[in-house]
């Protein structure tokens, strides 16, 4: 391309960061995945590869269940993964585990927001008194290098388990600090 380097930079963030900054991917049977920006990203083979990086690098992308975001992340090369930096996850659903795998290899991955509720805890195959151990829970944990972990309760535990109130906020405060450690450096 004859722009420069600096213009083209423009011209891609204009048109590959959305608004609202939130990319909301939506389960297979009612999309398939594609991208908003696809018009752009066809141009060229080169556009293509030049501005896919600031995609994935400036928007967050967001998710309503574990399995949409196992579904996204196969669908994304390893090489494209290293360049998600934000994720929102409703921690919930069969697919925990893996999913918690799979965003251990997000290497670029700088800020998670998980949404804890009901959900979370729902299908374990024995009784789980502790998020901290719940399906993928321990597994999240080995993702390193994180600028930002937020965590959201949606539901009260005490309704959840029947939690005194001080056991619900001890719950809570056990999740926060052991996902703490997902801000430690990398290896």
């Amino acid at each position: 391309m004859r722009l420069p380097p600096e213009l083209r930079l423009m011209i891609f963030k204009h048109h590959l960061i959305l608004p609202r900054d939130e990319v909301h991917v939506i389960p297979r049977e009612t999309n398939t995945m594609e991208f908003p920006v696809t018009t752009l990203l066809a141009a060229s083979s080169s556009i293509y590869h030049e501005a896919l990086p600031l995609y994935y690098r400036h928007n967050t992308f967001s998710f309503d269940s574990c399995r949409p975001l196992v579904e996204f992340l196969q669908s994304v090369s390893p090489g494209r993964r290293q360049h998600l930096c934000s994720i929102r996850v409703q921690y919930h659903g069969a697919e925990q585990h893996r999913a918690s795998v799979m965003l251990v290899g997000c290497t670029g991955l700088r800020d998670l927001h998980l949404t804890i509720d009901a959900r979370t805890l729902s299908g374990q195959r024995r009784a789980v008194r502790s998020i901290r151990r719940s399906r993928g829970i321990d597994r999240l944990r080995a993702v390193r290098g994180l600028r930002k972990v937020t965590v959201e309760f949606a539901d009260n535990l005490t309704i959840m388990w029947g939690l005194t109130a001080a056991d619900d906020n001890r719950q809570k405060r056990e999740l926060v600090v052991a996902l703490e450690a997902l801000k430690m450096p990398r290896p």
